[in-house]
């Protein structure tokens, strides 16, 4: 673990692997929200198991902003869903953090302060979507709707829902859009209809809704730019 050493007035690191920030009531909020924000953040994980209040930092959005106009932003973070049974509150979410010895990675528990909101993340006719730093669950009305992770924060909100209440569907992102191919139930003549939903991620709406016709099953693999000319 990576210690703060003096010596002979210079304050030095040792070679180990993660920054134990000094516990000192004194030293001012502000000072050690700098420190912690020059932390990879593959070792909040372990930052997070020191204290209550260490815990709360490396989950708080005013971190995130400091090592943003420090440029110290990862371009990328791994999120996995894994779910454990078939009820939908055994879905778990887990990101990578650094061992704590040995080197190498591992998949850590992330945890959250509503962690089975929505429950349903992750069970049969959902999709998951990034955006940024925000992941969508894209569900059917019977799973939950649509709600989005915030992988700054780690917790859910709830984002619009759909118009027209969908049975099973497939979502995909294209320019910071994400288009939504599903199918719903007609009671009244008992019918399907396929619609396609365009939802901007950019002002948080939903765009166009539209009926459309194609066969079922259909997936939006395929999706390219060139689609929407």
């Amino acid at each position: 673990m990576e210690r703060f050493v003096s010596r002979k007035g210079k304050t030095t690191a040792t070679a180990d692997n993660v920054l134990l920030l000094p516990s000192s009531p004194s030293l001012p909020y502000d000072l050690v929200l700098m420190i912690v924000a020059r932390v990879p953040r593959v070792y909040y994980r372990t930052l997070s198991l020191v204290s209550k209040s260490f815990r709360s930092m490396v989950a708080s959005p005013e971190l995130y902003k400091v090592r943003s106009v420090l440029g110290l932003t990862e371009r990328s973070c791994l999120y996995v869903c894994l779910r454990f049974g078939l009820s939908s509150s055994s879905c778990k979410w887990y990101t990578l953090s650094s061992k704590s010895s040995g080197g190498g990675y591992v998949l850590a528990r992330v945890l959250m302060p509503n962690d089975d909101y929505p429950d349903v993340v992750g069970s049969i006719y959902s999709d998951l979507v990034a955006v940024g730093s925000d992941i969508y669950n894209i569900a059917t009305h019977l799973r939950g709707g649509v709600s989005i992770l915030d992988c700054i924060s780690n917790t859910w909100r709830k984002a619009p829902s759909m118009p027209v209440e969908l049975e099973s569907l497939s979502a995909e992102v294209l320019d910071r859009k994400i288009y939504v191919l599903g199918r719903s139930y007609h009671h009244q003549d008992g019918s399907w209809k396929n619609w396609l939903h365009i939802y901007s991620t950019q002002i948080r709406k939903l765009g166009i809704s539209l009926a459309v016709d194609w066969t079922w099953p259909v997936t939006l693999l395929s999706l390219t730019e060139s689609s929407t000319g």
